[in-house]
């Protein structure tokens, strides 16, 4: 898809903030700063990027943890975070190998 690197971006922080906290039961530092600024990209992301229809009730979610705390909220932390590894899971970033390709060689060219 034409934007999943801009899309990529905010999710890989989002997922290191609600996996740290699922997985291990740390808040990061900065937790919020970090999820209010992927809120705030994928905001900026113009229609054409299809986020709520890609990650549909994702943005929502993200502002309730806002608003609630990653403590109060445990069922939405699990719903973000599953939804953020699958979207992640089907994203494709050129120059970066992925799991089942035969070359997992770097493309310098495409990733700088």
């Amino acid at each position: 898809m034409q934007y999943d690197v801009e899309l990529a971006d905010p999710l890989v922080d989002v997922r290191d903030v609600v996996e740290t906290f699922r997985s291990c039961g740390v808040t990061a530092p900065n937790w919020h700063g970090t999820l209010a600024d992927a809120v705030a990209a994928l905001d900026r992301l113009p229609q054409a990027a299809q986020v709520d229809a890609r990650l549909p009730h994702l943005i929502p979610r993200l502002r309730l943890l806002l608003a609630h705390g990653l403590e109060s909220e445990p069922q939405v932390v699990n719903a973000v975070a599953d939804q953020v590894a699958g979207a992640l899971e089907r994203t494709r970033i050129p120059g970066i190998p992925r799991p089942e390709d035969d070359d997992w060689g770097f493309d310098e060219a495409t990733a700088s």
